[in-house]
């Protein structure tokens, strides 16, 4: 018997924040509110979703900067 499982990590875009400068970049760009979640999944269902951390994206980098759940929650 086969046993098919993925483990990896997907991306969540919860609200576009609207345009600002990445202080990573540069660049002003548009900025994502986003999660990053650990997935498992068996026979290509999906069993364990954590959520790694939350932040906010630039678009053009892709740098994340962390949020705690209290600030990610008043944006959102």
């Amino acid at each position: 018997m086969i046993i098919l499982y993925n483990v990896g990590t997907q991306y969540k875009v919860d609200k576009e924040l609207g345009t600002s400068r990445c202080e990573n970049c540069g660049h002003i760009t548009q900025t994502y509110l986003l999660r990053e979640i650990f997935v498992f999944k068996l026979f290509y269902i999906p069993i364990i979703h954590k959520v790694k951390r939350r932040g906010k994206m630039c678009a053009h980098c892709g740098r994340m900067e962390r949020l705690n759940s209290q600030d990610y929650k008043s944006l959102k």
